[in-house]
């Protein structure tokens, strides 16, 4: 575990428990990819406050159902 992060994303949501921030890049060739991992991670109920929005990422704070 890395407290406060989670390192990487490849596929599922392992690490998010000891996540405070999201960061989902914006890259319009994998466009899928960033709508991907918003969709899941509002899948499971997190909640999703957007802290920077620039032309590379969206940063968002997370909290967790329970």
């Amino acid at each position: 575990p890395l407290p406060g992060a989670s390192p990487w994303y490849y596929g599922g949501l392992t690490g998010l428990r000891n996540a405070d921030y999201v960061m989902v890049p914006k890259c319009a060739i994998g466009w899928a990819v960033t709508v991907l991992v918003t969709n899941e991670l509002k899948r499971v109920g997190t909640e999703l406050t957007l802290v920077r929005d620039n032309d590379f990422m969206y940063l968002f704070k997370v909290a967790l159902p329970g």
